[in-house]
């Protein structure tokens, strides 16, 4: 019995033995999308494996965030973890690296580099349902490939997602590797945040406990996000619900058609 509690205790302890003072922490980055000619907001949370491999909010903590070659800014955690700050970024569109990190007062640090795309608000914008499109099957595979980079030969794509933050990267692999064209990976519903006046830098970012949908904010800021493309009508509807005009793949369309004539 001794030994069983032992092994328990060893157990309960590894998060903090291996991490160092405080554990290992969690930092999660989304990808990020802004408007050439202005800043970037960006909000990150920062977590730490204090509670039995739970990852547990870290408040007060200072989260650098900036793009190589431009001004760094600084933002503080809440009680939930999360900080926001407003980012400067490059004015001309394409994809960059913005990096996110912090520093403990034990020296334990922890960092994550996102992709940072920065469109023309006025480009059209076409959202996919990117889980439809890796579990379609083998043989439309090369139908939406042709499609979606005859689509992107006119517009930004965008991909939404149910999965989660931590398994972007590896989505972004496996766009890659089938020759799907680039584009930032969004999961369909985020924090709600608001940026309002005060703080040091004239304005601060309010975070909010609960989940709006990503395309309400994201047609709002894109004037060209005018379609999604889909083949199911849970995505149909939240395409339409944030008043985008949904290709249904089946109904109307097919992924050959978009690929032979596109939008």
């Amino acid at each position: 019995m001794r030994r069983f509690f032992t092994q328990i205790l060893l157990i309960l302890s590894a998060p903090a033995v291996l991490g160092g003072c405080g554990g290992y922490y969690t930092l999660t980055v989304p990808d990020q999308l802004a408007t050439a000619g202005q800043d970037a907001v960006t909000v990150a949370r920062l977590q730490r494996n204090d509670f039995i491999f739970t990852p547990m909010p870290v408040p007060d903590a200072a989260m650098r965030m900036s793009v190589a070659g431009y001004p760094m800014r600084a933002a503080y955690t809440d009680e939930q973890g999360y900080g926001g700050t407003s980012v400067v970024i490059p004015a001309n569109p394409g994809r960059y690296k913005m990096t996110v990190a912090h520093l403990d007062r034990e020296g334990e640090d922890v960092s994550a580099t996102v992709p940072l795309y920065v469109w023309d608000s006025g480009r059209m914008a076409v959202a996919v349902d990117l889980d439809d499109v890796l579990d379609s099957s083998q043989a439309k595979a090369d139908q939406i490939r042709v499609a979606l980079n005859r689509i992107a030969a006119d517009a930004n794509i965008l991909y939404l997602t149910r999965r989660e933050i931590k398994d972007h990267p590896a989505l972004h692999e496996r766009i890659a590797e089938i020759g799907h064209p680039d584009g930032p990976i969004l999961s369909w519903r985020r924090q709600r945040w608001a940026v309002i006046p005060g703080g040091k830098l004239g304005f601060r970012i309010v975070i909010e406990s609960r989940l709006v949908s990503q395309l309400t904010e994201l047609r709002k800021q894109f004037a060209g996000l005018e379609v999604g493309v889909c083949d199911s009508s849970l995505a149909a509807r939240a395409f339409t619900e944030a008043g985008l005009e949904a290709r249904v793949i089946g109904e109307g369309t097919s992924w050959s058609d978009l690929a032979e004539r596109g939008l």
